[in-house]
């Protein structure tokens, strides 16, 4: 009888536990200040510039015409795309027609090796990827290997254009909003992941725009097809063409592709939320 009584006690006590640890949970994942795929950041008045603090942000239900929004959660990282539990942001202006590496820049033929990056298929979807899938450095590589991020070219009448040498990389760069850096160019791991996120994502946009808010879009206004985006990795170990680089059409499959570094497509940015 002693003993029933103890395991009751004890079987009581353990449930009592089990049950604190769930509420804790859902209060914890239900908490307004949670980070998920789809939540909108916004910036308040009195935030930090040079960051993107960890509490500047509501979700998407909570928007309203008082809110600078500055970004998506675009992805998680698992540990092997992105750092573990870490959130990913895409900036909420996409670029049009940009070349990866202009046609007079050194870059064009360049093998960067450090930022090879290899899909074990062609399908945004599906693919698992091994070398270098941290676009955030990938910049400072190019720049290391070939100093002049600049090209000039002369016209007929001798007068001489300075421009980037490597324009998706010179946008990221320089994207900035309200004083918020650090954008950069998402490798085509990074980029996958936030592609298999997409309707996550668009839902999202469909609620800044409702709000009034400018919004980027995946699919070309005029045409009505996907576009292709640039990411800052290239394939060059897997085909021996240095002047390629990877790209994705968002697409049903999220096509991975290689494309020449000097062809015009789209850009987007990313960005660490720390």
């Amino acid at each position: 009888m002693v003993y029933n009584k103890r395991m009751k006690k004890f079987l009581i006590f353990t449930l009592a536990i089990f049950l604190v640890g769930i509420f804790v949970s859902c209060t914890m994942n239900n908490d307004e200040n949670s980070v998920s795929v789809g939540t909108i950041l916004v910036l308040s008045s009195d935030d930090d510039e040079d960051a993107i603090p960890t509490q500047q942000y509501k979700k998407a239900d909570n928007i309203d015409e008082n809110d600078t929004p500055i970004g998506i959660v675009a992805f998680i990282g698992d540990g092997t795309v992105g750092e573990k539990g870490v959130a990913y942001i895409m900036g909420l202006t996409f670029k049009e027609n940009l070349k990866w590496a202009a046609s007079e820049s050194a870059g064009l033929t360049t093998n960067f090796k450090e930022i090879y990056c290899k899909s074990s298929t062609k399908s945004a979807t599906t693919a698992t990827f091994e070398g270098d899938t941290d676009g955030s450095d990938n910049y400072t590589e190019i720049k290391s290997v070939t100093s002049a991020i600049t090209v000039e070219t002369t016209d007929g009448d001798d007068n001489t254009t300075t421009s980037p040498a490597y324009p998706i990389f010179n946008y990221a760069e320089s994207y900035s909003i309200e004083d918020i850096n650090g954008w950069y160019i998402p490798t085509v791991a990074e980029l996958s992941s936030l592609f298999k996120n997409r309707t996550v994502i668009q839902e999202a946009i469909k609620k800044l725009e409702s709000n009034g808010a400018s919004v980027p879009s995946f699919t070309d206004s005029t045409t009505s097809t996907a576009k292709t985006f640039w990411t800052s990795s290239i394939p060059y170990d897997d085909i021996g063409v240095a002047s390629l680089a990877c790209a994705i059409t968002f697409n049903s499959d999220g096509e991975i592709t290689y494309k020449e570094k000097s062809k015009d497509h789209s850009a987007l940015v990313i960005h660490k939320f720390e």
